[in-house]
């Protein structure tokens, strides 16, 4: 894939306003943040790699409000995930970046209607105590005991944008359907472009508040659940759990006398085994179980995001010669019109008043 090119854009310093560089470090712990902005759907957007910053000058990172705390991100299964890796071209800073503070990820997420809400992405966890019982709860993980192990930190919340409704701060409500990231920070004369812009969507909402009532039981987390129970237990084990969520979207009662229940639930045990069934209605919970299990694998998987800071080009010089009687010599040179390339959406951060 092509890198999609971030460039910092030079911004003018609004004199009437604070710009607090600390505020965005502190937002992945976030003790103080602004509201985020809040966009219209913009007109023409300028073209990538156009010089359009001639009147702006450096300004400190913009401070955002937390994604987290704007969207009520508490639970796991109503978000998604992004980790990122700061990759030096050149030698062109020392030392490294570090991610949330010389390299701020600042998200844009989008609804329907092309209104955008632009926020920075909250760590979800900080080790493993606060993966285990805030990011998830110690019921959840001791249900999914040896089908997750814990990935350690750097693993950021994002909204989810499969058409979960927030109910923002001003109850009013927010539907994302995409979201991409740009990176903010204070380097000067340098190029910071990202891998690709977003990740793969995987947060579903099937377990999320209400019953999968109407799930879609063809979802690649359904079969990869059949699929691990028909390896473990045979193809009759597997019918029997599909006939069984067919009967669940379609509010019929399981029965425990199903002369496949019990193999079954043998098979659940061993693949699921912090679950314990004592009923069929148990099933729901152990496929529950592995399903979430497997969809956040599957989010820790596709959540790296690489950000690159270079070197600016240096600037085009050309020479031309011009013979005539007196043989004159003259050089022209093209300079840019500042020391960074525009974005291709002008961003306006939120500041702190």
């Amino acid at each position: 894939m092509t890198p999609y090119t971030l460039n910092v854009r030079l911004k003018r310093i609004l004199s009437s306003r604070h710009l607090v560089f600390g505020g965005i470090a502190a937002a992945l712990g976030f003790s103080s943040v602004a509201a985020p902005v809040l966009l219209q759907p913009a007109g023409a957007s300028p073209v990538e790699g156009s010089n359009t910053t001639d009147e702006f000058t450096a300004q400190a990172i913009g401070t955002y409000s937390s994604c987290s705390a704007y969207f009520g991100l508490t639970k796991y299964s109503n978000s998604d995930l992004q980790s990122y890796s700061a990759n030096v071209v050149n030698n062109s800073v020392s030392p490294t970046p570090i991610i949330g503070i010389d390299l701020v990820p600042v998200l844009t997420v989008t609804d329907a209607l092309s209104n955008t809400v632009e926020c920075v992405p909250e760590l979800a966890w900080t080790d493993f105590t606060s993966w285990g019982t805030t990011y998830f709860n110690t019921l959840d993980t001791g249900k999914m005991i040896g089908l997750i192990t814990y990935p350690g930190p750097g693993y950021y919340r994002i909204p989810a944008t499969y058409g979960v409704p927030y109910v923002l701060p001003d109850t009013t409500t927010f539907t994302p359907v995409s979201t991409s990231v740009r990176f903010e920070s204070n380097y000067i004369g340098k190029t910071i472009s990202v891998d690709r812009t977003s990740v793969a969507a995987v947060a579903n909402g099937v377990f999320w508040q209400t019953l999968p009532v109407s799930a879609d039981l063809t979802d690649e987390f359904f079969v990869a659940f059949f699929d691990a129970v028909e390896t473990a237990g045979g193809a009759t084990q597997r019918a029997f759990l599909e006939q069984y969520w067919t009967d669940y979207t379609n509010s019929v009662d399981c029965t425990d006398s199903d002369p496949n229940y019990a193999a079954t639930v043998a098979t659940l045990s061993t693949l699921i085994p912090g679950v314990s069934i004592s009923v069929c209605t148990s099933i729901f919970d152990a496929t529950r179980a592995y399903y979430e299990a497997a969809q956040f694998n599957a989010k820790i998987g596709d959540s790296l995001i690489t950000v690159s800071i270079a070197n600016e080009p240096p600037p085009t010089t050309s020479t031309t010669s011009a013979t005539s009687t007196t043989l004159l010599s003259t050089t022209t040179t093209s300079m840019p019109l500042s020391t960074t390339t525009s974005t291709s959406q002008v961003i306006t951060p939120a500041f702190a008043g």
